[in-house]
């Protein structure tokens, strides 16, 4: 799971919220997704396994989502 608050402005969210939906759909195991964004964005990925979600967790890009998601 996936929370940041929301700032004034979209500051580019959208877009890297667009590449991690598809860059997680291709991954292996995954099931799902789900998001909100008012206030607060969250995001909820589901995988079939701990494993995928170990994998997932590392992913570059993710990680790199994440830590701009904690700056805006």
């Amino acid at each position: 799971m996936q929370i940041s608050e929301r700032t004034e402005g979209d500051h580019g969210y959208a877009e890297m919220a667009d590449e991690m939906l598809k860059l997680a759909s291709i991954q292996p195991g995954f099931l799902g997704v789900e998001s909100v964004r008012e206030g607060l964005g969250i995001t909820m990925s589901y995988s079939d396994s701990l494993e995928a979600i170990q994998q997932w967790k590392q992913n570059e890009r993710h990680l790199i989502a994440q830590s701009k998601a904690s700056t805006n």
